[in-house]
């Protein structure tokens, strides 16, 4: 007996070709839905997420593994969001660049500062996931 697969009349696109390291993005986001959400959206959309909670978790993370991107929540407890940045400004500026921040609304007037000044894009709280990959692929 000899098994035939129907040919499919529907063609999926694949991702664009990335690399590994290309395609590694951070989400660095204390919100647990939103974090879970953005991961799997993001490893459906043919990158490869890695997942941070917490400021101690993303400068792990950052130091451990080479990403191309970062999604940043401005507003991490505690200032969190403005030292990550710092980090990676201080320590990675090669992935400078690769920042995307994320916020709801600015609360501190020396992130909203440093955010505007970056140059950065930001995605402002709700946003919708192709604005996101649209962002992520320019």
């Amino acid at each position: 007996m000899k098994l035939v697969r129907p040919e499919s009349r529907t063609r999926v696109p694949r991702p664009k070709s990335q690399s590994l390291s290309s395609s590694r993005v951070l989400v660095v986001e204390d919100h647990v839905h939103l974090r879970l959400i953005l991961g799997r959206s993001l490893g459906r959309m043919g990158f490869r997420p890695e997942e941070a909670e917490d400021v101690d978790s993303a400068l792990r993370l950052l130091r451990d593994v080479e990403f191309r991107r970062v999604l940043l929540d401005v507003n991490l407890p505690g200032g969190g969001g403005l030292r990550v940045f710092q980090e990676i400004e201080a320590r990675r500026d090669d992935l400078r660049k690769g920042v995307i921040f994320m916020t709801g609304g600015f609360t501190d007037d020396a992130v909203e500062s440093l955010v505007e000044r970056s140059g950065l894009p930001i995605l402002w709280k709700p946003f919708e996931l192709r604005e996101l990959e649209r962002v992520l692929r320019s």
